[in-house]
């Protein structure tokens, strides 16, 4: 476990694993870096990327520094970003992809960005944050081919491994 010190003084904690271009995995709001899927996430793309997962203020090992506001959290990734050294490229989910938009539309050196709404079905779930930016606030990241194709994997097969199992004939109870 690292940690770096946000600008409010709260301490956030990450993990670094992998080797490759930096890359941060932004957790949604119930989630922190240690969740299950979230490890998995960052197993798969440890193999390309440097991969830094942290816990958003509140969460895991990270602090949180009251008054809570969403411009502390984006002040925290910020500054991951610039412990990493950035430019960065950033996943995010669910809400974890609302403020990686809202970093990149701040100025953040984000080369390219992609996140998953949690309403969307696997498949269909990444999201193109090119024309979103197009406000002159930030260069336009972009889709990243090697995440979404990680995150398709990672969902049908845990679509697969969570769908109900049919008894044969020959092997129910009786009633």
């Amino acid at each position: 476990m690292h940690t770096i010190t946000a600008p409010d003084g709260t301490t956030i904690a990450y993990d670094r694993t992998g080797a490759g271009e930096p890359l941060i995995l932004i957790g949604g709001a119930f989630s922190y870096r240690r969740f299950p899927g979230q490890v998995k996430l960052a197993q798969l793309l440890s193999a390309r990327f440097t991969v830094y997962s942290y816990d958003r203020r509140g969460r895991g090992d990270s602090g949180d520094t009251p008054p809570y506001a969403p411009e502390r959290e984006l002040e925290d990734i910020e500054a991951l970003i610039a412990d990493v050294g950035g430019p960065v490229f950033v996943y995010g989910h669910s809400s974890g992809g609302a403020l990686a938009l809202h970093t990149a539309r701040r100025g953040a050196p984000i080369t390219k960005l992609a996140g998953v709404p949690e309403e969307n079905a696997p498949g269909d779930h990444a999201i193109e944050s090119a024309g979103a930016l197009d406000n002159g606030a930030a260069p336009a990241p972009t889709i990243m081919p090697a995440i979404t194709t990680a995150v398709t994997a990672n969902h049908t097969r845990e679509a697969r491994s969570n769908r109900p199992r049919r008894r044969s004939a020959r092997t129910q109870d009786p009633d």
